[in-house]
Formats: C-alpha cells, sequence, structure tokens
C-alpha cells in the first residue's frame, strides 16, 4: 500500500457494496437476559466500568451475521432493532471490513474476522484527574473514551460505541489483520530516538505508544474514503474535515489537562496517542509525507532516518504544549504556534 495515494483514492473501485448484502446470512438469539458465558463475551479490560454495569443490566438481544463462513458479525442490542436500522448497522460493518481489506490488497475469502458490535451510544468524557501525595496521577483520564479493543491473542474485534462505529472498527481491523507495528522494530527505534545526544529522555514524547499513532494516522486515511464514498464527496473534503475534527478533540484534551494542573506522567492511557499525537502529525503537511514514507518502506533501512526527521519536527510542538501546561497557563491557545510547515 502506497498511503500518499490514499487521499487520491479512486472510490469507484470500490462498488462491492453495492451488492455485499446479497451473500449475508444470519441467525438470531434472542436472550430476556443474557446468561455468564454471552456476558463474559462481552467485557474487555478497556471498557468502563459504568458501560459494564450498563451492559449487564440492558443487553438481552442477539443476532449472528455469517458472511463467506469465514466473517461473524454479532450485534447485541437493548431492544429490538427495526430491520432498516439494523441493516443500516450491518451496511456500515461490512463495508469498513470491505473497505479496509480492500486498501490493503487483501480479499475477505482468506480473512477469518469475529466482530462483537453492542450497541450502545454512551457520551464519552474525560474523567477528573486525582494526584496522590506522591504527586503520581490516579486517574485514567482516558477510561471512557476507548470505543473499541481487539484482543491480541485470537484478533477478535469488540466495538461499544455506536457514534463512533466506523472510524473503531477501522482501527481495530488494522490491529486484528496485523498491519500495524506489532511485528515491526520502529516502536523500539521510535523509543530510541526519543533520547537525546546527550542522554537525557525528553520527558514528554517518551512513553508514546508509536504504534497507536501509526495506526490511528492510516485510519483517518481510510475513514475520509469511507465518508467520501458514503457522502459522494472528494477524499481530500473528508480528510480535511476530520483534521479538523482531530484539533478540537485535542484541543478539548490540552485544556483538560492543564485544568486540573497535571505535573505527571500522562502516559497511563493511549489517549495521548490517539488523539494528541496523532493531529501534530497529519495536520502538518511536512510530518505527513514524513510518516506517508515511514508506512511505505516500513521494515526498510531507512527507517531510523525517518523517525530522526519525524522527532526533529514533533519534539519543539511536544514540548512547548507541556511547558504550559505544566506551568498551568490557562490562557495560552495550543493552535497559535503547533501547527506550521
Amino acid at each position: 500500500m502506497k498511503t500518499k495515494q490514499l487521499l487520491n483514492f479512486d472510490i469507484r473501485s470500490f462498488d462491492k457494496i453495492k451488492t455485499i448484502i446479497r451473500e449475508i446470512s444470519s441467525t438470531y438469539v434472542n436472550y430476556k437476559q443474557l446468561n455468564t458465558y454471552e456476558l463474559s463475551e462481552l467485557y474487555s479490560p478497556f471498557i468502563e466500568k459504568s458501560i459494564v454495569q450498563y451492559i449487564k443490566s440492558h443487553l438481552y438481544r442477539k443476532k449472528v451475521y455469517i458472511i463467506n463462513s469465514n466473517i461473524n458479525i454479532t450485534i447485541y442490542s437493548c431492544e429490538q432493532l427495526s430491520y432498516e436500522f439494523e441493516l443500516c448497522v450491518l451496511l456500515h460493518i461490512v463495508s469498513t471490513i470491505l473497505l479496509t481489506l480492500h486498501v490493503f490488497g487483501k480479499s475477505t475469502e482468506h480473512t477469518e474476522l469475529n466482530i462483537v458490535y453492542i450497541d450502545i451510544d454512551q457520551p464519552k468524557y474525560l474523567n477528573k484527574i486525582v494526584h496522590t501525595e506522591n504527586d503520581i496521577e490516579s486517574g485514567c483520564i482516558g477510561r471512557n473514551i476507548n470505543s473499541g479493543s481487539t484482543v491480541v491473542s485470537t484478533g477478535n474485534i469488540k466495538i461499544w460505541r455506536r457514534s463512533e462505529l466506523v472510524r473503531t472498527l477501522i482501527h481495530e481491523l488494522i490491529h486484528s489483520l496485523c498491519l500495524d507495528l506489532k511485528n515491526t522494530n520502529i516502536v523500539e527505534c521510535f523509543t530510541a530516538h526519543v533520547t537525546k545526544v546527550n542522554g537525557t529522555i525528553n520527558r514528554f514524547l517518551y512513553g508514546f505508544n508509536f504504534n497507536e499513532v501509526y495506526t490511528e494516522f492510516i485510519t483517518l486515511h481510510i475513514y475520509a474514503i469511507w465518508r467520501a464514498y458514503m457522502d459522494n464527496t472528494s477524499v481530500q473534503h473528508q480528510f480535511n474535515q476530520l483534521i479538523k475534527s482531530s484539533v478540537h478533540q485535542m484541543n478539548v484534551l490540552l485544556n483538560h489537562l492543564n485544568k486540573y494542573n497535571v505535573k505527571c506522567s500522562l502516559h497511563n492511557s493511549n489517549i495521548m496517542s490517539y488523539i494528541y499525537l496523532k493531529t501534530i502529525i497529519a495536520k502538518s503537511k511536512k510530518m505527513r509525507n514524513i510518516m506517508y514514507k515511514l508506512i511505505d518502506v516500513n521494515g526498510n533501512n531507512s527507517i531510523d532516518d525517518l523517525i530522526c526527521q519525524l522527532i526533529d519536527w514533533i519534539e519543539p510542538i511536544v514540548n512547548n504544549t507541556f511547558e504550559h501546561i505544566f506551568t498551568n497557563d490557562k490562557t495560552f491557545d495550543y493552535t497559535s504556534f503547533m501547527f506550521y510547515d
């Protein structure tokens, strides 16, 4: 996959979803109350406790769709969904699977997938950050930010936020299909280069999960293609809209950190990688171009040079951001300095 070509993706090359529903067979199971085994299928360490409690007390309906005998899609819901809505959910899931496979040159025939979708839409929130007397962050800022997860050992995917179904599914498919960086040395390379020449570690960059930044960066592009296809607009237009949304999310997050005067480790959640680092890379053309090259040479010897270039651009922006947070500057506009080429 040549990532730099994604913004010019020919959406006419992706017409399978017009007929894909015909290939789907389904089974239906209706439970008044899910048993212990069924409930255990739904849990993930990434789901916030209040959502788990909601699932326990509300979910009672399950429907399983089977595509080509090797892709299982299970939909759990709190009420009987209308035929139109259920078909819409199914179309979103199937089209997302097909597009992601299409972009990476894979087919459904040799792809085993097990996707569980929990049809709830609990709102996101950022937890209050509580400091102990040792000044260690005891509250996870991103506990109710995640919308999905992948079980590494099986590749099984769980999605539990309706409003982010497609974007989250693309992200988790990249993990599940091993299209991320789990099996490369890029993460270690990034971490190594965060150490400055004099041997001191950049405390703001060290600890970012670069695999999540990489995965979310690709997700942003594929999601723009999906939206362009559905809305009959250009991929570039959709990408620009997603960048604007990412900037807004980033500012909400940074102002939240500033509000609680964070003076401790920020990396007990991947939220900083999902939102902050992904945004500053995606917003800058120069950083985007470095990232495109990095993805295209995945596993090549030139990785070190590209990582160094990326960190040279990222480091002053990240340092400036967190110096203002650490000095508790309530009036600073984070977007006033961080986006330049």
